[in-house]
């Protein structure tokens, strides 16, 4: 059954990959059991609602999948695992904040050992922080009387077996990052040096105008890749909905990219002390590098969209979890 297997999945996704087939078996021998037992007290197959509210009463995905695993914890097993998820999602925005500062003071002229030194003290204290507020707030939601927040939830909400989660934290880490000090250089927020002195003397290196008439379209390629991260980190369970914006901003970086590689030259090199010709060979490589860059980006960007809209509209079933039979 469909949902069967959208449940089995999603509590696959969670499991230790040495101990995930037969954990699944297990699983969905249980399951298929219970449902055979309901079905023979009715008198009929179940309904879509009545499967739904079987796999309601088993316990959410994440929670039977926690169940499995060794933890020493400190919150009950039904919220350890948002607590778990939710931790992580923080104390990557706390790392990531911490470096977009660093990298800021370093923009700004600090010493590298300084911007450093500040950037370990000023991240301990803001982790420790961070860890301890929302391990307090889970503890208060798993004292709290009444129902937990996270038993709203539909088994019909859950991915197809055959989705695989996107991206890992780090790689989300990472390309925050580089959003982010990308979006403060190219915003004007903070400026890196385009001047340095060789045995020919001080050269200068600009952006050509031709950037001038790409600025908004530009801008939006990294806005569009951290509303793709956001929406992953915060609704990881929308898989075909988080690989759709991924196609969507990866295709359309792609297609920015190709439109550039018509658009040069890119950079505009001057010098005080070399002569024309100096500077025009000069301009011509550094314009060369642009090019293949460029290609590099486009190539790189059109690689991801195919590979998020294969995961969209991929195969229908995957191995060892079977496919959708209703």
């Amino acid at each position: 059954m469909e949902l069967v297997e959208r449940y089995l999945a999603a509590i696959a996704r969670e499991l230790p990959e040495a101990q995930r087939a037969d954990i699944t078996a297990e699983l969905r021998d249980l399951l298929l059991s219970q449902i055979e037992e309901k079905e023979g007290e009715l008198g009929r197959p179940l309904g879509r609602d009545e499967t739904e509210g079987l796999l309601k009463a088993f316990g959410h995905p994440l929670a039977v999948a926690f169940r499995y695993r060794r933890y020493q914890r400190l919150i009950g097993p039904e919220v350890f695992p948002f607590y778990l998820r939710a931790l992580k999602v923080f104390l990557m925005l706390g790392v990531t904040l911490h470096v977009i500062v660093m990298a800021v003071r370093l923009a700004r002229g600090v010493d590298p050992a300084r911007a450093v030194i500040g950037l370990v003290d000023q991240l301990f204290v803001g982790l420790v922080w961070i860890v301890g507020a929302v391990t307090l707030v889970f503890v208060l939601i798993d004292h709290a009387p009444g129902a937990k927040p996270f038993d709203r939830w539909r088994p019909r909400d859950l991915p197809p077996p055959y989705l695989k989660r996107s991206k890992g934290l780090f790689d989300i880490l990472f390309d925050t990052v580089v959003d982010i000090v990308f979006i403060a250089w190219w915003t004007g927020a903070v400026s890196f040096p385009y001047a340095w002195t060789g045995a020919a003397g001080p050269l200068e290196v600009a952006l050509a105008p031709v950037w001038d008439r790409f600025y908004w379209p530009v801008l939006a390629v990294p806005l569009a890749s951290l509303a793709a991260n956001l929406l992953v980190v915060v609704r990881p369970g929308w898989t075909r909905i988080t690989a759709g914006a991924e196609a969507a901003a990866a295709a359309y970086a792609a297609l920015l990219a190709i439109v550039l590689l018509g658009a040069g030259p890119w950079v505009t090199v001057d010098s005080e002390t070399l002569g024309t010709a100096a500077v025009a060979w000069r301009s011509a490589v550094l314009n060369t590098v642009m090019f293949w860059l460029l290609a590099g980006i486009g190539v790189v960007h059109a690689l991801e969209a195919a590979w998020a809209a294969r995961r969209l509209f991929g195969p229908q079933g995957r191995p060892g979890l079977g496919a959708p039979a209703l």
